[in-house]
């Protein structure tokens, strides 16, 4: 064989190598992290300089009036002020204040809507204007914003804020302190397979026990590896007798009997990858098994088949209240 023709043969077997191994890889290997969605602006850190002094004094100003709530008139002095900024960068940091002082005249339109009982459609702008001014100086103000909202539509049961034993790495679940992979800059929950790839549950104690006045439960959910298609489910019965069964279960040192008392609905999960999307299940969705009722609830759990790998990150698990602004 020819120096030449050897050369090929050897490349060929590298190729076809090569691609053996990167297939075997693309399985075993998590797929990699999404990558961040957000195209918001960025608040500066440092101050910008600007070619006259009387700029600079027009833009201090406007900080000062903005700091009193009279935006419209610091959005005219900011926008007057970045016309006179010496660098691109100096101009991006004045035109964060232009679209915060822009921003924030909306409040008053959300808060209108909030007042005449339209408050889901409040809630929804304001989630939209987080969005779209997120990143400047007007984003305390309309998270402060939802949370006000929020009290009157949500009765939120777990939001991942606190480090929990109830969620531990042994189960697959990791607290998320990355900003990037946060919905809203606080900590969130990964839940991924075990190694054994046995069936999962994320429960969620401490919940209302009636849930006939509710009308849906909601979470947030950025999906980098789909678990199939999982379950909602509402456990039901007397936490003492519930106490009891387990407290005799262990002593005799089996395992806690699986409750038969609960109210089951299928998790649609959006098709998107690598962003937040939210899950919606109405309430009416969820069906009987035995003596399961609406007014006996223990707590949620969400649950997972084994047999296939999965990771996503979840986030503020909520009930949405039939009557909002109404108490809980």
């Amino acid at each position: 064989m020819s120096p030449s023709k050897h050369t090929l043969l050897l490349f060929a077997l590298f190729l076809c190598c090569t691609a053996a191994f990167s297939s075997s890889w693309s399985q075993d290997t998590p797929p990699a992290e999404p990558a961040d969605p957000a195209t918001r602006p960025q608040e500066s850190t440092r101050d910008p300089e600007f070619k006259k002094d009387t700029a600079k004094a027009d833009f201090e100003k406007g900080k000062s009036l903005f700091d009193e709530g009279n935006y419209k008139e610091a959005e005219a002095l900011f926008k007057k002020a970045r016309a006179e900024t010496k660098a691109k960068e100096d101009k991006d940091a004045v035109e964060s204040w232009v679209q915060a002082a822009g921003g924030l005249q909306l409040v008053e339109k959300v808060q209108q809507l909030a007042k005449h009982k339209q408050v889901q459609q409040a809630y929804q702008q304001a989630e939209a204007y987080l969005r779209r001014y997120g990143g400047t100086p007007a984003e305390a103000s309309f998270r402060k914003l939802l949370e006000e909202l929020e009290g009157q539509l949500f009765v939120v049961i777990e939001n991942f804020d606190s480090p929990s034993s109830e969620f531990t790495e042994k189960y697959g679940k990791t607290f998320v302190t990355d900003p990037k992979l946060q919905l809203d800059g606080t900590t969130c929950l990964r839940w991924t397979n075990t190694q054994d790839r046995k069936p999962a549950v994320l429960k969620v104690r401490g919940v209302p026990q009636d849930w006939s006045k509710f009308d849906a439960v909601q979470f947030w959910v950025n999906i980098i590896s789909a678990p199939g298609t999982p379950e909602a489910a509402l456990v039901c019965g007397d936490p003492d007798v519930a106490k009891k069964k387990k407290k005799a279960a262990t002593k005799r040192k089996a395992p806690a009997e699986a409750p038969t008392d609960i109210l089951l609905a299928t998790v649609r999960l959006p098709g998107g990858a690598g962003q937040w999307q939210k899950v919606h299940i109405p309430i009416a969705d969820f069906k009987a098994q035995e003596n399961a009722t609406l007014t006996s609830v223990m707590h949620f759990q969400i649950q997972v088949a084994g047999g296939r790998a999965f990771n996503f990150l979840i986030d503020k698990i909520a009930i949405v209240k039939k009557n909002p602004g109404a108490g809980a």
